[in-house]
């Protein structure tokens, strides 16, 4: 009986010089196949790079949006449209042939003169500083009684009051005309102008061959200049679609000039440009193999106001992306001049 290492020489010495004859273009296909698995094999440090990019946009969005809130917070006209309300109800009482009503917070007494037929008497706190620790709390609870008397005048004493009366009502009149008119030394809170506004957006371009339409997120911050201009700086994700999908942040910054508004809607126009990096998804993203490109784009925008502060708006624009060294075909190379729309909401603070 034949071993295995038997069977092994006997294989090898009848196999020894057998030879097959390979097909044109074999090794061709192979190897494209190969680079084929290779592009869609993506590494781990490629497939958490667009989570980590789309986490930080979100963390930047929720940011500008918490620095907004605390800085409209702080001002002096958003904090007297939050404030309590000064003047409760009074809650009427009966003490005895009085009708007393009170306040549980402090109100000013008018001025009283002497001889009125109703006096307004401001009576001391009924408990003013009355503290009470129990537990390790200490509640403080303030009160104010306006009382209101009420008398019968005698029929003599009706034309003495009728001639005092005039007397007053006369000297208050040439007081009030002698008195120069106050001015107002400054315009009210809800008055002035807001200088800044935060806007975020939503938009995309005009796809092409192969390579999908973009998705386009923007987040920035306006600074009113003037009455007509402003300028625009932020930060701009872009997803771009195709054999490989392909993540760029940019920086746009461009001027704003308004050229129509009424109380509901502005018409403006917009100039300005952007340095964009790619960040993941190529096979090379450092900046040798693939550069920081510069784009320019120009376009127009309206906007309409839900309120004082918040807008909505839409920028239809046109882009032009200038050729740069890249390593990757992407819609940027093969379609430089683009027609991009924005969408998103614009608010003052």
């Amino acid at each position: 009986m034949k071993t295995e290492d038997d069977i092994t020489r006997l294989y090898r010495r009848h196999l020894a010089d057998a030879e097959m004859d390979v097909r044109d273009g074999f090794w061709q296909s192979l190897q494209a196949d190969l680079a084929k698995a290779e592009g869609r094999a993506v590494p781990l440090r490629r497939r958490w790079l667009p989570r980590v990019a789309a986490a930080a946009s979100i963390a930047l969005v929720l940011g500008g949006a918490s620095a907004a809130f605390w800085y409209l917070s702080q001002r002096p006209d958003v904090q007297e449209a939050i404030a309590p309300v000064a003047s409760i109800v009074p809650v009427p009482e009966v003490r005895g042939d009085q009708v007393a009503e009170s306040f549980p917070s402090p109100v000013a007494a008018p001025p009283v003169a002497p001889g009125q037929p109703v006096a307004y008497r401001a009576s001391a706190p009924a408990a003013a500083g009355g503290a009470e620790a129990e537990e390790g709390q200490v509640s403080v609870r303030f009160s104010i009684t306006i009382t209101e008397n009420g008398y019968v005048r005698h029929p003599q004493s009706a034309s003495n009051y009728r001639q005092a009366s005039h007397g007053r009502q006369s000297a208050a009149q040439a007081s009030k005309e002698e008195a120069p008119a106050e001015t107002p030394s400054r315009l009210p809170a809800e008055a002035a102008p807001s200088n800044w506004a935060l806007k975020a957006g939503i938009g995309t371009a005009l796809p092409k061959g192969q390579y999908a339409a973009p998705l386009v997120t923007t987040v920035g911050v306006e600074r009113r200049l003037g009455k007509r201009w402003s300028l625009e700086a932020g930060l701009q994700y872009t997803r771009l679609g195709g054999e490989r999908v392909l993540h760029t942040i940019g920086i746009p910054v461009r001027a704003n000039v308004l050229l129509a508004e009424n109380d509901k809607v502005d018409f403006y126009a917009m100039a300005g440009g952007m340095a964009e990096k790619m960040v993941a998804g190529a096979a090379d993203n450092s900046f040798r193999a693939e550069p920081v490109g510069l784009s320019v784009m120009a376009g127009v925008g309206v906007r309409y106001k839900l309120n004082r502060r918040l807008a909505l708006f839409a920028e239809p624009a046109v882009t032009h992306r200038f050729a740069t060294a890249s390593e990757t075909e992407t819609l940027h190379s093969e379609r430089p001049t683009n027609l991009q729309l924005l969408c998103g909401m614009r608010m003052l603070f």
